[in-house]
């Protein structure tokens, strides 16, 4: 083996190990979230999941989405199945569940299944089902909910109404009605 061969295989090598690091943090990132479905599917079970029902989980969520740290969305964002908000979203936002993770931040008006906060939230929600403010969460504005569950350690500083879910006009149409 010539000394050129070695360095090759040398490189390759650590080239390998740089891109195994980097699969390995992507994955962890991902069973984060995975994490983050499975509370928000079980509620306040701590059953513990296996490294294989985390991957599972994650790719039975065919419908899931992710507006990561450093992603500003300004306007209308709709979505079926599960969206976690790392970055920021301004305007009006549609969709079944919605998560705030820690880190991230909604100014909107919105219309949802269930909802989850624990980052920062001003605006108007309407969750038809559920409305969760983490110890971690910050909410203002008005809500309308069925459920609403408020962690110690949440803040919550908004009109509330919790009501069994009558359906409310869509947050465009209100959007449009008050232009």
């Amino acid at each position: 083996m010539e000394i050129s061969e070695v360095k090759v295989r040398n490189e390759f090598f650590v080239s390998a190990l740089f891109l195994e690091s980097a699969i390995t943090d992507y994955l962890s990132e991902k069973l984060n979230i995975a994490d983050a479905i499975h509370s928000e599917l079980l509620g306040n079970s701590k059953k513990a999941l296996s490294f294989d029902q985390k991957i599972d989980a994650l790719l039975d969520s065919a419908n899931f989405s992710i507006i990561d740290k450093g992603l500003t969305v300004d306007g209308e964002v709709s979505c079926n199945g599960k969206l976690v908000i790392k970055g920021v979203v301004k305007g009006i936002l549609e969709g079944e569940i919605v998560i705030i993770a820690k880190e991230g931040a909604a100014y909107a008006d919105t219309k949802v299944k269930s909802m989850t906060i624990g980052g920062k939230f001003e605006g108007k929600i309407q969750a038809s089902d559920e409305l969760i403010i983490l110890s971690t969460g910050n909410c203002s504005g008005k809500v309308v909910c069925k459920d609403l569950i408020v962690e110690a350690g949440g803040i919550l500083n908004a009109e509330v109404s919790c009501t069994k879910f009558k359906e409310i006009e869509s947050p465009k149409e209100v959007t449009a009605s008050v232009k």
